[in-house]
């Protein structure tokens, strides 16, 4: 009676019965992005979503990463067209953030910046890294800027330096947020304070 189940023939079907080694190749891959062996990593990342085609999770992540390895390449088309096809229904709920940071990298890549926004505002709460939050914080500071929100963009400035960010960034923001003064005299006080 078991032969005859679908849900069993189709486990029987599989070629690899460890669960951790879709996470070992999903590293490794990764590791291949991480050192600039873009086109590397994309193959890897095609081989596991052949591989594991199957759990639909893994092959969105495959999809994402491929996404930002073409991204990184410039080679921009290809990375909408492969961003384009990841379902976000098969995306589990911890990879959703990774979903709006690549779109909002692809969408500034293409310069689309008013696009990227709301991606950016997924993406920044639920960053995982402490070092990288900040660094959200002021593409969206300087979005808004690009937009002439002042307003925001004062705001999301004040929250970079509320985050105790890099001296660099911590000076970038403040740099940022005196050129955004309209009191010439309250800019430079702020600049000599500095």
């Amino acid at each position: 009676k078991r032969r005859r189940d679908p849900q069993y023939k189709a486990w029987l079907e599989q070629e690899e019965f460890n669960n951790q080694m879709s996470k070992a190749w999903l590293l490794l891959a990764q590791a291949e992005f991480h050192k600039a062996d873009f086109l590397g990593s994309i193959s890897t990342f095609n081989y596991i979503a052949r591989h594991y085609a199957y759990d639909k999770d893994i092959v969105a992540q495959c999809q994402l990463w491929s996404a930002r390895a073409y991204a990184e390449m410039g080679w921009l088309y290809e990375a909408e067209d492969v961003l384009s096809k990841v379902q976000e229904e098969d995306l589990s709920r911890k990879n959703a953030p990774l979903y709006a940071a690549v779109s909002a990298d692809i969408l500034m890549k293409t310069d689309r910046n008013n696009e990227a926004i709301p991606f950016i505002k997924i993406a920044l709460p639920n960053e995982k890294r402490k070092e990288n939050r900040p660094r959200f914080q002021f593409v969206l500071g300087q979005l808004y800027q690009m937009q002439n929100d002042k307003k925001n963009a004062q705001s999301a400035y004040e929250k970079v330096l509320k985050m105790q960010p890099s001296n660099e960034m911590d000076f970038n923001a403040r740099i940022r947020q005196a050129q955004m003064e309209d009191n010439p005299k309250a800019a430079v006080k702020a600049l000599e304070k500095m």
